[in-house]
């Protein structure tokens, strides 16, 4: 995905760089325009379709995800930030922000790209054209419809300027067209340098007088290498030390090399992590991930309550993707395009979405994990319900069964349409509700006290008689920094802000408990939803739907899946929790079928009387068109060459 976005801002990039050769072009004509023009255009043709292979299902793909619908409601007439705040992003240690993008390349690379202006070597003309682009070149992180054209009309956010290497690769291309007319001159002037030095440090005055401090950057230490890197290059102009040039040149080399290696050490910097620690974590992780494929080699998926790298706050964590590292099937993923559908599904049954992308899965909802086949969650802590297994801990978590889980694809009455508007506890009921074609309660409302607390409110509960667990959410109108759940002093969660869940597990120990929510705006809270979850009903349920599953066979192989289902009723479901796609082909007794769609997700097939034989198999969708597009584009690719030699051939 992440391929085909930059791959789109590289075109677009392309086609300014065409305009901006064009206006640089000598003797040009509306005949050479046009030409130039329909060679782009061929090569842009060609490009495409030699690409159309993966192009075309990656684009089709996206289509399909969470973020596939452009945001006009975005292209507004306003400016992200103070343009001067560039100044900000050319210095040692800067960072983009959205407000702010650093397009720090080096002082050679900016004194030369200013030099170029108070050069004798370029015309007006040239000096007009590239002034011009650059200030264009700014626009596209400042302006916000320029901004949002590069950003492809998507709500851009933690790598808001991706395209920032498009800026920087202008700098260093004005850079290298003053210095290589400067090299080419006997008599090297040092007055552009000192010209464009002076420029260069007055805006830095003016941005210094008018912006915000920033303390992570160094004026300090970027003046000196600016400095020094300014005086080797007027060294370099006097005729009196040419037969220290070859020295001269080494000491610039080893000033910019410095620079931009000390630059990368301070970005690196506030993104160090321990290795040796991050070693051990592997290795610890992986050995428990083997341990438990050779424990259980069944198809299951597992669940986490605790990742690499949420140590610095309380209980939230960016990082879902170990799954991908270690192998092993999960609810939790972080890409930049996921399925709005699936992210939906798993919002409605309790793991909410955050910024279309993630499904906060930072807890264990049994009755979730039980119908979606999560069969082992690895956590720090106990989770009442769930049944500690005797493999070793790792990482300072312990193996944990959950005994509800329910397999791959399980015989159901019945299928659970999209949520109304119904919170994921009254959701779940509904969906468990479906399935058994029979009320079930899981989740009871919990009857509640308040208390005004120094740090906030405090939701008092005392637990009836019966094998329960409490689960909670406090549902928010804005989110308020600084805000965190107390859960009955055994767990702390941050809450109302990223990457925080909405549905938490509150820990229980005897008769009684509360919740206290510790924030400094209750006004952005609503009435807290306290439920209890009936364990003994959930077992129940879970242990009706597998026993009547008992003569479901699956086997499950990269991109298909088999299900064979002995003496099925017809009007029965074989319910898989696996999520829909327009490439699923699926077969029934030989003939083709659509599935029923649980919350418009999750694929569940009308079962006939006696045996089925379900074959579901996964087709990359417009994969064959793609490379038929591909192998016209190598035909046409291959015909232009032919044809460009056999012309220059014969005009030999």
């Amino acid at each position: 995905m992440e391929r085909c976005l930059v791959g789109a801002i590289n075109c677009l990039f392309s086609f300014g760089w065409l305009v901006l050769e064009l206006c640089l072009a000598e003797n040009t004509s509306l005949k050479k325009i046009g030409r130039s023009s329909m060679v782009y255009a061929w090569a842009m043709l060609s490009g495409i379709l030699l690409s159309a292979i993966t192009f075309l299902p990656t684009v089709t793909s996206m289509g399909q995800q969470s973020r596939s619908s452009l945001d006009w409601s975005l292209v507004t007439n306003t400016f992200r930030g103070n343009m001067l705040s560039v100044v900000l992003g050319y210095t040692l240690g800067a960072g983009s922000s959205p407000t702010k993008v650093s397009l720090f390349c080096g002082s050679l690379v900016l004194v030369g790209a200013v030099a170029l202006f108070f050069s004798k070597s370029f015309k007006i003309k040239e000096k007009l054209v590239l002034g011009i682009f650059l200030v264009i070149s700014l626009l596209m992180y400042y302006w916000q419809p320029l901004f949002m054209v590069f950003s492809l009309f998507k709500d851009a956010t933690s790598y808001w300027y991706r395209y920032s290497y498009v800026g920087s690769l202008f700098l260093i291309f004005m850079a290298s067209l003053f210095f290589g007319k400067w090299a080419n001159t006997s008599q090297k002037s040092w007055r552009p340098l000192i010209k464009a030095t002076i420029i260069i440090c007055g805006l830095a005055v003016v941005a210094w007088c008018v912006l915000p401090k920033e303390p992570r950057i160094r004026w300090g230490q970027s003046g000196i290498f600016l400095g020094a890197l300014v005086l080797g290059l007027c060294l370099l102009t006097s005729s009196k030390l040419q037969r220290y040039q070859k020295y001269i040149v080494l000491a610039l080399c080893l000033v910019v090399g410095s620079e931009l290696s000390y630059n990368t050490y301070l970005l690196t910097k506030d993104m160090f992590s321990e290795v040796s620690s991050y070693q051990n974590y592997v290795k610890q992780q992986q050995a428990q991930i083997a341990a438990l494929k050779e424990y259980d080699p069944a198809l299951y998926r597992i669940s986490q309550t605790k990742a690499k790298g949420e140590d610095i706050n309380v209980n939230i964590t960016a990082n879902y993707n170990e799954a991908y590292g270690f192998n092993y099937w999960s609810l939790a993923s972080y890409i930049s395009s996921p399925s709005g559908m699936q992210l939906k599904t798993l919002a409605d049954m309790g793991y909410r979405t955050e910024g279309e992308r993630i499904s906060v899965v930072n807890t264990s909802i049994l009755p979730t994990d039980a119908f979606l086949g999560v069969k082992y969650v690895l956590s720090p802590y106990p989770i009442k319900g769930l049944e500690k297994v005797s493999l070793p801990s790792a990482a300072g978590k312990d193996v944990y069964q959950d005994p509800y889980a329910l397999p791959l694809g399980f015989i159901t009455k019945g299928v659970a349409q999209a949520s109304q508007g119904q919170g994921p506890f009254e959701y779940l009921n509904e969906v468990y509700t479906k399935a058994m074609a029979e009320p079930v309660k899981l989740f009871e409302p919990l009857s509640y006290t308040q208390v005004v607390t120094p740090k906030g409110i405090r939701y008092e509960f005392k637990l009836p008689q019966g094998n329960y667990s409490v689960y909670g959410s406090l549902p928010w109108n804005w989110g308020v920094d600084g805000t965190k759940l107390d859960l009955n002093g055994k767990l702390q969660q941050v809450y109302s802000t990223w990457l925080s869940p909405s549905v938490f597990y509150v820990p229980t120990a005897g008769s009684q408990g509360y919740v206290e929510l510790q924030t400094n705006d209750l006004n952005a809270f609503h009435a807290p939803q306290l439920y209890l979850l009936n364990l003994d009903q959930l077992d129940k349920v879970t242990t009706e739907i597998k026993q009547q599953s008992n003569h479901v066979k699956a086997k499950v192989v990269n991109g298909k899946a088999n299900f064979v289902v002995e003496n099925a009723q017809a009007d029965h479901y074989l319910q898989t929790t696996i999520p829909y796609d327009s490439g699923w082909k699926i077969k029934l007794n030989g003939k083709e079928v659509m599935p029923k769609l649980l919350d418009d997700t999750l694929m569940a097939l009308p079962l006939e009387k006696g045996r089925n034989n379900i074959t579901m198999e996964y087709h990359v969708v417009h994969l064959k068109l793609g490379a038929l597009l591909t192998l016209m584009g190598v035909i046409l690719l291959s015909s232009t060459w032919y044809l460009t030699r056999k012309g220059s051939q014969g005009r030999k």
